[in-house]
């Protein structure tokens, strides 16, 4: 599938309904991202998909040792750096209070290049607002370092633009900045897909595929702020951001057969439900198969034993994400 809205057409080809607008499911139509979105949850939680797989840089600043966990990180598989003459030096994690312990603490620290880390809560390190999670270097960085954090990260939600979205509507409204950031999404400028809303009639606006946040229309610019969402004038439009995402592209039909199927409970379809989730979990097994082979392909071309098919070595369990020990 190209992006969010290829998927869109498919699920109105098979349930014209979901097209919504004044003589159709309207309702049905504004719960297609809650479904999308409910279904990347549900296919995170299978287990830790390749597609999700990043690496983050981490610049450290001389005698500052706690940093901002990178946005979205669900897992850490491997904290690390690279000194300058190309070795690795992986880090190791430790709970904080046995850091502080070795390495010391307020003016007892001793900087020097980081070799372990530790994960602390903000809430414990003066942010007032709570709840997030610090990543800690042990010594503390006595100058500039680039850490790598590899892991896997959440699937990105779909942002959809909100107000009235049927062929009478007359205005688009689109999100500020803000909102976008809260929830989640990439304010970058790309995958911003458009495409006529509501009831597909006289007036709507064709599908289109944008890759900026400038030439809405072909004479509408959107101007997204920090401050009250804008306006934007069209004729039954709906913008839909961060619209394209490596399931559509790779995997389309887990991710059409899995909304289909949670639109065949919504229309007590009961036939259509028990046929869509067959071909849901039987693609998601293909899904499976595929991580399966890749990884053991990787496994055993990496290190091969002469006149044998199989790896030298043997992967250890994969940390299956992270936790704050003693706190």
């Amino acid at each position: 599938m190209r992006d969010y809205v290829a998927l869109i057409r498919q699920i109105e080809g098979v349930y014209p309904s979901a097209a919504g607008g004044t003589s159709r499911d309207e309702p049905l139509r504004a719960s297609l991202v809650p479904y999308f979105n409910t279904l990347l949850k549900e296919i995170e939680r299978e287990q830790r998909w390749s597609g999700s797989y990043i690496q983050t840089p981490i610049v450290t600043v001389s005698g500052a040792a706690r940093y901002p966990m990178p946005t979205g990180m669900l897992t850490i598989e491997r904290v690390f750096r690279v000194e300058s003459n190309r070795d690795v030096v992986t880090l190791e994690l430790y709970d904080p209070q046995e850091l502080r312990r070795v390495y010391g603490e307020g003016a007892f620290v001793v900087p020097g290049p980081p070799v372990k880390y530790a994960f602390v809560p903000t809430d414990l390190v003066g942010d007032p607002s709570g709840g997030g999670t610090m990543i800690e270097f042990y010594p503390t960085p006595n100058g500039v370092y680039t850490i790598f954090v590899e892991g896997h990260q959440a699937l990105v939600p779909i942002g959809e633009t909100s107000g009235t979205t049927t062929i009478a509507s007359t205005v688009l409204t689109v999100p500020s900045t803000v909102y976008l950031t809260n929830i989640g999404i990439v304010t970058t400028g790309t995958y911003l897909s458009i495409r006529g809303a509501g009831d597909l009639g006289v007036g709507g606006v064709a599908d289109t595929h944008l890759t900026t946040w400038v030439n809405f229309a072909s004479a509408t610019t959107i101007t997204l702020g920090t401050a009250t969402p804008t306006a934007v004038p069209a004729l039954g439009a709906q913008c839909f951001f961060n619209s394209v995402n490596w399931l559509l592209t790779s995997f389309d039909k887990v991710v059409l057969f899995g909304v289909l199927r949670m639109v065949a409970s919504y229309l007590r379809d009961d036939a259509g439900y028990v046929m869509w989730e067959q071909r849901y979990q039987h693609e998601l097994d293909l899904m499976r198969g595929y991580e399966f082979d890749r990884a053991r392909t990787q496994e055993l071309l990496a290190v091969g034993v002469s006149g044998q098919r199989q790896s030298e070595l043997r992967r250890a369990d994969q940390v299956t994400g992270y936790d704050i020990r003693g706190g």
